[in-house]
């Protein structure tokens, strides 16, 4: 399986290596993120300004690409710019909540609405409980394995691929 990862948070967001580590173990992983923070950015795309794009290191085993742009242009780069299909787009793990109407401004959420006009499908995952954690339980959380928490912190928002009849 193929998977993209991107996410909102960042190349810095502190459960994106976890994601990747964890992915890796369903299939070849590619993952292309902003380079800052990008919430709250819905769909939108940066036609207007250059983008810068680097591969860089997060740690002696992870690279990604790094992009000064919204997490719907790192979908969009990640299949059109690597010319790369995917099987499946996880974006996340998002910081907060994802809920109800709001999730059309999210970026996380976005992401996977980008991916799916590509026509692969995505799953958009967000931690509900990590700003109700104290800073403390927050730092622990980040020392161990994320692995062993994604099944009790993360909500799945599954967006399914269109078919050729919805077209």
């Amino acid at each position: 399986m193929k998977i993209l990862i991107v996410n909102d948070d960042g190349m810095h967001a502190a459960a994106l290596p976890h994601l990747i580590r964890w992915a890796r173990k369903l299939g070849e992983v590619t993952c292309v993120v902003p380079k800052t923070e990008q919430s709250g950015k819905s769909q939108a795309i940066d036609f207007l300004h250059p983008v810068e794009i680097k591969e860089v290191p997060l740690s002696v085993d992870i690279r990604v690409w790094a992009m000064d742009s919204t997490p719907a242009d790192c979908v969009r780069f990640g299949a059109t710019g690597l010319k790369k299909d995917y099987d499946l787009i996880l974006s996340g793990i998002n910081r907060g909540y994802n809920l109800g109407a709001d999730i059309v401004y999210s970026g996380t959420v976005g992401a996977i609405f980008e991916g799916i006009r590509q026509g692969i499908p995505g799953i958009a995952l967000f931690v509900a409980l990590w700003l109700a954690m104290s800073h403390q339980s927050r730092k622990q959380c980040r020392r161990q394995s994320l692995i062993n928490y994604i099944p009790l912190l993360v909500l799945l928002l599954i967006v399914n691929r269109r078919t050729a009849e919805s077209n």
